[in-house]
Formats: C-alpha cells, structure tokens, sequence
C-alpha cells in the first residue's frame, strides 16, 4: 500500500501481471507523462483477482492510513512568542501529544503566564517552544488542533462516503469474460 509515481500510461485500475494482483485509485496528472496513485495488493496465493469487498476494504484501510498519517504529521504551527518567534514547526499529533495539548488547554486557568511549552522539534532535532501569554492564546493553540483534526476526518469522510467503486466492479466483470 502507498502512493506511487509513474507514467500515466501505466496506471490500470487491477493489473494482474507478476506476482500480486494490485489494485490502483486516486490518479492525479503531475504532467502531460506522469501521474501519482495510491495502491494496494493482493497475493495471489488464493485467486488470480480479489473480490469487489476486498478492494473496497483494502481501499478503505489505506485512506483511513493516510488519515491517520496526515493527523500526525500534518499540522503546522507558527510561534508566536520567543526566539523562535515566526517559525513554522510541524507538531507531531500522536495520541500522547494530542492528549498533553488537550490538558495544556484544561489547565491553562491555573497556570501562571507567560508559560513556556515544548510545541516540538526543528529539523535539527532542537527543541522549540512557544511562550503562551494568556490562556485565550494556549485555547486558540489547542482549538486549531482540534479543527485540524476534524478537518482531516471531515475530508477522509467525504472521500471514503463518495469513492465510486463501479469501476472496479465493471473491470472484475471484464476479467471473468
């Protein structure tokens, strides 16, 4: 599973050649001789071609997959405070840290401002921090992600609710003549 590059003329919804059976979605043109698409396979210990319920299944996981691995590298943040102050870091969203940014937010009545927060890492692994003011700043911090996170399910939604899976039925079909 994962996205490929290749020539366009290459892609083929079920290619059965060699030794997998791979099933391909989600074609976009970089240029007039290359596209990129994800795809998934199949061994073909069992059967030369999988079922239509297995490609909507393996097709499915692998958009859930790429959900979960936008949620957790994808969120950008810009630091506002401190010498790192208009730095663009990106926050690593594993459950641990959406969990701590979501206390951070419980607790910012309590605490005592400015506070220093560990937001992440730059790319030379240092770390980098942002000084929360007030705790409207450490709310609109932690919103952002929260919106972020929706926005991602939001979108994984509406792609797995409106993938049209006709094609793939009609190319089964067309392997069994």
């Amino acid at each position: 599973m994962g996205k490929v590059f290749g020539m366009t003329e290459r892609f083929a919804l079920i290619d059965t050649t060699g030794s997998r059976t791979v099933v391909n979605y989600g074609k976009e043109e970089v240029d007039e001789i290359n596209s990129t698409w994800h795809e998934v396979s199949f061994s073909k210990a069992h059967s030369e071609k999988p079922s239509i319920e297995q490609i909507k299944t393996a097709i499915i996981e692998d958009i859930n997959a790429d959900i979960k691995a936008t949620i957790l590298n994808g969120f950008e943040y810009t630091i506002r405070h401190g010498q790192q102050e208009g730095t663009v870091v990106k926050l690593w969203l594993s459950e641990a840290n959406q969990q701590d940014f979501g206390d951070l937010r419980s607790s910012a009545d309590s605490l005592e401002f400015p506070v220093r927060y560990k937001v992440g890492q730059d790319g030379e692994g240092k770390p980098v921090y942002e000084y929360f003011q007030d705790s409207e700043e450490i709310h609109d911090f932690s919103c952002s992600i929260t919106q972020f996170i929706h926005q991602c399910q939001e979108d994984g939604w509406d792609l797995k609710d409106n993938f049209d899976f006709t094609p793939y039925e009609e190319a089964l079909e067309a392997m069994e003549e």
